[in-house]
């Protein structure tokens, strides 16, 4: 099977609360849902870091 990488990176205004670290995971998951079902195989996350 194919595979990809992909990067994503929040950036967050530093006026602000930082949010939590399930707070990015929710968000990066609804970025990944919302375009995975385009592809025609399953998206898997192997991988996060939260800084």
């Amino acid at each position: 099977p194919d595979s990809a990488v992909v990067q994503a990176r929040l950036v967050f205004d530093s006026f602000s609360p930082i949010p939590s670290a399930s707070l990015v995971l929710s968000a990066i998951a609804s970025l990944l849902s919302s375009r995975s079902t385009n592809l025609s195989d399953a998206v898997n996350v192997l991988n996060f870091t939260f800084e």
